[in-house]
């Protein structure tokens, strides 16, 4: 986009979740709706956290008539505990309204006590 004096940037929000276990750690993978699209929208970024553990893995998919789509390739590994990790690129990017979001968490390699997953949305 050319910044001119009319151009607005589309306004970035954000929607995500986690999960914690600190009894045990997370041992086994979990998927989780949490949020329902009022309206279309484009995912932009997906980030994940760690808490505890030695590793973790996380991705994000949308849900709806289209099936379930993952929003990377291949889950995001979280080899440091408490860095948000960008994910290098995002596919299946497109939201229609009622499509869910997703957040994937797999603590089975490293039993961490929380992973966090948050996937920033531009309205289209």
């Amino acid at each position: 986009y050319a910044l001119t004096a009319s151009y607005i940037p589309p306004t970035i929000f954000s929607k995500g979740g986690g999960i914690a276990d600190y009894s045990a750690g997370i041992t086994d993978n979990r998927a989780y709706a949490t949020w329902r699209a009022p309206f279309s929208c484009s995912v932009v970024a997906l980030y994940g956290w760690r808490d505890g553990g030695t590793t973790g893995e996380i991705n994000a998919r949308k849900s709806g008539s289209g099936g379930y789509l993952l929003h990377t390739g291949s889950n995001l590994s979280l080899s440091t505990q408490d860095i948000w990790v960008a994910a290098n690129s995002v596919t299946n990017s497109i939201y229609a309204p009622g499509e869910s979001l997703e957040i994937i968490l797999s603590g089975s390699t490293g039993t961490p006590n929380q992973l966090a997953v948050q996937v920033d949305f531009v309205k289209i």
